[in-house]
């Protein structure tokens, strides 16, 4: 009898998983996730204690079941392993990038300003005790960012690269990621943000640069929601209307700046490593 030390080796995830089927998880987890929020959420009353049970039962977990059937962890699957600097590049993007995507989100607000049931929401989930403070921390800085980043970059931009390309990619799910929010009001930031978080996934390689990314900005949003009242969660610079002030306008500026030189600095880097990368893991 015959013995083979080197049984055949289970096809990965993304070997064996087709476009659709990809496409279709994706889809679906987003509605899981939709689903257990608002179950959570009728039995809890708390927002952000039902975005976190939404992220770990209807994304962390049923990912992780996928790469775990197909011989492989998470992080492996799906690109979540640091890279060098990945938290701290991550981490930086996010905060240049929330005064740009608070302005745009500003217009938005202005153009379709909020709806009454979003502010009552809103207001009756502004955390006040010790304790609903530190969960809607979780929530906002690692539940939200890492369930999101997930399905949108992780899923649905890594499939639509495949097919379209990296700049289609990144346009089509950062429209599907802003509109998904069901937030007219924060739209115009939310598609920039989205289209950010792409382009540092592209050049980085590594899923956890946006996911960093993504949590800075929540952090700082949910910061200034807690010291200054949902005014700030609407229209994230405070003004609904009317002009900005100078120190507004001063660091709308520098960070819009700083952020450019980040991602002109990712992109010669990224240029770099694509040259000396194998053709297969250039996508």
């Amino acid at each position: 009898m015959s013995f083979d030390p080197d049984p055949p080796r289970r096809p990965r995830l993304w070997e064996a998983w087709t476009h659709a089927q990809l496409v279709v998880f994706g889809l679906l987890l987003l509605g899981a996730e939709m689903f257990w929020w608002m179950i959570v959420y009728d039995l809890t009353g708390n927002a952000f204690a039902a975005s976190i049970a939404g992220t770990v039962l209807a994304v962390l977990l049923p990912c992780a079941a996928a790469a775990w059937w197909h011989g492989e962890n998470l992080a492996g699957a799906f690109q979540l392993r640091p890279t060098g600097t990945a938290l701290l590049l991550g981490v930086a993007a996010g905060l240049l990038s929330w005064a740009p995507a608070a302005y745009l989100a500003s217009l938005s607000a202005r153009l379709h300003p909020p709806s009454p049931d979003y502010l009552e929401l809103l207001s009756e989930n502004l955390p006040g005790s010790v304790l609903e403070v530190a969960v809607a921390y979780l929530a906002v800085g690692l539940a939200a960012p890492l369930g999101e980043e997930l399905i949108f970059r992780g899923i649905l931009f890594r499939v639509a690269r495949q097919r379209w390309g990296w700049p289609r990619a990144a346009v089509l799910t950062a429209l599907f990621f802003g509109v998904a929010h069901w937030a007219p009001w924060h739209l115009f930031g939310l598609v920039a943000l989205g289209l950010l978080l792409a382009l540092l996934y592209q050049l980085t390689r590594s899923l956890l640069v946006p996911v960093a990314a993504h949590a800075a900005y929540n952090l700082v949003s949910l910061t200034l929601m807690i010291r200054q009242g949902e005014e700030t969660a609407v229209t994230p610079d405070g003004r609904a209307s009317g002009g900005m002030a100078a120190t507004e306008l001063v660091l709308l500026i520098a960070s819009a700046l700083l952020l450019a030189g980040l991602i002109w600095w990712l992109w010669r880097r990224a240029a770099r490593l694509d040259a000396i990368r194998p053709e297969d893991e250039r996508y």
